[in-house]
């Protein structure tokens, strides 16, 4: 008998659902996506918190990779929620708890980049990661104002019309892709630095 790794297992797993997936999302098959897409959150849990275990480093690392793997875990079951409460004919939107558990799933992430951020922060000459942190941050503010607020206070005025969990959410976006931004930003510095 010959004996799998469970390493082995979590990856044929993690290719053939997410092959499924990518397959029902051509087929433009709805009802397999929405049952896949929670099984790939869940299978994502599955392989963080099988790195998070054998993880060496008993720092930030390996508390950002449990707080990944909590965040898949919301999402995955948001999605089984949004699909029950759509199934009822109830927009999910406007559910507190489907829109509480998805607040949960991003504040999650933030804080796993957050702690990431601290372990980078001693690591870094302060000056410079500060410049750089500022630079985005204006970037970041003028891109949003030039595509999502289409240079309109009016649209701005509508956003602070909304219910405070739907603004933690955005905030909380707004800070992940700033450190996204920042990350490409480093890797792209990085980049131009070697090849000259």
């Amino acid at each position: 008998m010959v004996l799998v790794s469970i390493r082995t297992k979590l990856s044929v797993a993690m290719i053939a659902v997410f092959s499924l997936f990518l397959l029902a999302a051509l087929l433009g098959s709805s009802l397999f996506q929405a049952i896949l897409a929670p099984a790939n959150a869940l299978l994502a849990a599955g392989v963080l918190f099988y790195v998070y275990i054998h993880c060496a480093d008993h720092g930030f690392t390996r508390v950002s990779l449990l707080l990944i793997a909590l965040a898949c875990i919301l999402w995955a079951v948001a999605c089984i929620l949004q699909a029950y409460l759509e199934s009822n004919a109830y927009n999910a939107i406007v559910d507190l708890g489907y829109r509480m558990i998805r607040v949960l799933e991003i504040l999650s992430l933030a804080t796993s980049f957050f702690a990431v951020f601290i372990s980078q922060f001693s690591q870094r000459n302060r000056f410079q990661f500060a410049l750089d942190a500022l630079s985005i941050t204006m970037l970041s503010a003028l891109f949003l104002w030039i595509v999502f607020f289409r240079k309109s206070s009016q649209n701005l005025l509508i956003l602070m019309k909304l219910d405070g969990t739907t603004l933690v959410s955005l905030a909380l976006d707004l800070l992940l892709s700033i450190g996204v931004f920042s990350g490409l930003y480093r890797c792209a510095l990085v980049i131009f630095l070697v090849t000259g």
